[in-house]
């Protein structure tokens, strides 16, 4: 699961009203071959791909040049999903001056 938001507060938590919807998520695994694509909703893209033990897996926000790297957990046993964070700093309005 990739979640995309501004961080307003500062608290490093994703809230409703933080959250960045429509913007493309790609996922590549390690060989950089398209696994998936999504738009996010409500700042959360999600994606249905088989999960490889310990294989590295690569997203990327091209429109905002975001990228991350995760590494899948080595136990075969585990079943929970990966989760990737992209917090953005909140935007600074130029001031307008007469």
């Amino acid at each position: 699961m990739v979640r995309v938001f501004i961080d307003e507060n500062g608290d490093n938590v994703m809230s409703l009203q933080e959250s960045v919807s429509d913007i493309p998520v790609y996922a590549f695994d390690a060989m950089f071959h398209r696994i998936g694509a999504v738009l996010t909703q409500k700042g959360v893209a999600t994606f249905q791909v088989p999960v490889m033990p310990g294989q590295m897996y690569y997203f990327d926000i091209p429109y905002l040049g975001l990228t991350a790297f995760v590494n899948s957990p080595r136990d075969t046993s585990a079943t929970e999903p990966i989760f990737v964070d992209f917090r953005l700093k909140p935007f600074v309005q130029p001031v307008m001056l007469p």
